[in-house]
């Protein structure tokens, strides 16, 4: 994933070495004793070194471990997720036992001989990778909604560690077609939080949201905080009752339910209030082989013909991919924003939500996940495309509207 290689504007945490996550006691000043010029150049403070997460879980851990059982339950570290006051470095090490966690559905705890290393200097566990990308992500991302009042660009976008392609496919197709509309959705408020409300969803309130929780979601690079607080939004609107998404667990947390995946239908009807449908391109048991040199002919016409009318109509479109027989570049089981097609060439026009370089242009480090398939190419390489209807989608509370027709193409 890409970083702005500079930090933010308006960064308002701090990213210094801590051992606790509250600001250390000011010292008392002292009258400095006078010092010849050269003496004092020589002697001039240094910077502490950064701590790493093995100090900072040693010196964490005991006030962490409520219990005293030398464990770190899930409770206990969804406690740490949402707390303002860690932050930075502290945070970082925080976003990386949950990702453990979650990534570990069957694992409760983490034991303390995981985290704290031993007499020998060595933990269970080896987690820096993991907590030096999460610190870099903290560090880089501005603390305004819409840094320098600026309008939400797929270019800034780079998902982060959710398992939300889903999710931000269906935005990045959004933003292509109307990013001011998007940037409407959000209502930033003096004390941090925002309210999000969805074309196709309900109106939530997000508070402020922690270093941790911003670690562990997405990123708008310089942009601000925008993309953390739709995810967040997305993920408090599933947890709620008559919304449709991924399967809830007993201890999600809002950002960690959007984290196992979903069905671009359901959040292509978020962006939209329109129906979103599916037509397949593989028929094969598991979905692994590309349609046959027979099916091709009919498929092409069928696809070429939908794709010109979802154009002219600004629908939403997500492609989505199984497994097998992928061109180089391209992800199995990800879903990529289909932002246009060229009927004329018949080029289909994507974008990889990752923000990487991707397909056939991957070597091209300016095109920010953005890349172009032949139409043939693209029907061998995914597995189906998802799109907005011309229909209403039915809301909790809103009378079942009338069909207006689904456009060409079969839904499932």
């Amino acid at each position: 994933m890409t970083f702005c290689l500079c930090l933010a504007v308006g960064l308002s945490c701090s990213v210094g070495a801590r051992s606790d996550d509250t600001d250390p006691p000011k010292a008392v000043p002292r009258k400095a004793t006078e010092k010849h010029p050269a003496s004092r150049a020589n002697t001039a403070k240094r910077p502490a070194p950064l701590l790493t997460f093995p100090q900072i879980m040693r010196a964490n851990f005991p006030k962490w471990d409520k219990d005293g059982d030398d464990q770190l339950s899930r409770k206990e570290v969804n406690a740490l997720v949402v707390r303002p006051s860690i932050r930075g470095r502290v945070a970082a090490a925080v976003a990386t036992l949950h990702l453990y966690l979650r990534e570990h559905p069957q694992q409760q705890t983490i034991p303390k001989s995981d985290v704290v290393p031993a007499a020998d200097g060595k933990a269970g566990l080896n987690l820096e990778k993991v907590f030096d990308f999460y610190f870099r992500h903290i560090s880089h991302t501005s603390r305004e909604v819409f840094a320098e009042n600026c309008v939400p660009s797929i270019e800034s976008v780079s998902q982060g560690s959710l398992g939300d392609c889903f999710f931000l496919a269906a935005l990045g197709s959004a933003i292509q077609r109307d990013p001011k509309a998007v940037k409407q959705m959000i209502r930033p408020f003096p004390d941090g939080s925002a309210e999000v409300a969805f074309l196709g969803g309900p109106k939530l309130r997000v508070r402020r949201m922690s270093d941790t929780e911003i670690a562990l979601t997405s990123t708008a690079e310089n942009q601000g905080m925008w993309l953390n607080i739709l995810e967040k939004a997305y993920g408090q609107a599933c947890l709620r009752r008559g919304t449709r998404g991924p399967k809830k667990h007993p201890d999600d947390l809002d950002i960690d339910i959007i984290a196992r995946g979903g069905d671009a239908r359901r959040t292509i009807e978020l962006f939209s209030e329109h129906v979103g449908t599916l037509v397949t391109f593989r028929h094969d048991e598991g979905e692994k082989l590309p349609p046959t040199a027979e099916e091709m002919p009919g498929l092409r016409n069928k696809i070429h013909r939908l794709l010109i009318s979802r154009v002219e109509n600004h629908s939403l479109m997500v492609a989505g991919t199984t497994a097998g027989n992928l061109l180089p570049g391209i992800r199995a089981h990800h879903d990529y924003s289909v932002l246009g097609y060229d009927a004329e060439q018949r080029i289909v026009h994507l974008w990889n939500p990752q923000g990487k370089p991707s397909g056939p242009g991957k070597d091209d480090p300016t095109n920010h996940g953005a890349f172009d398939l032949p139409l043939d190419d693209f029907l061998k390489t995914f597995g189906g495309l998802l799109y907005e209807t011309d229909q209403v989608a039915l809301r909790p509370g809103r009378p079942r509207p009338v069909a207006t027709g689904a456009g060409p193409g079969p839904s499932s």
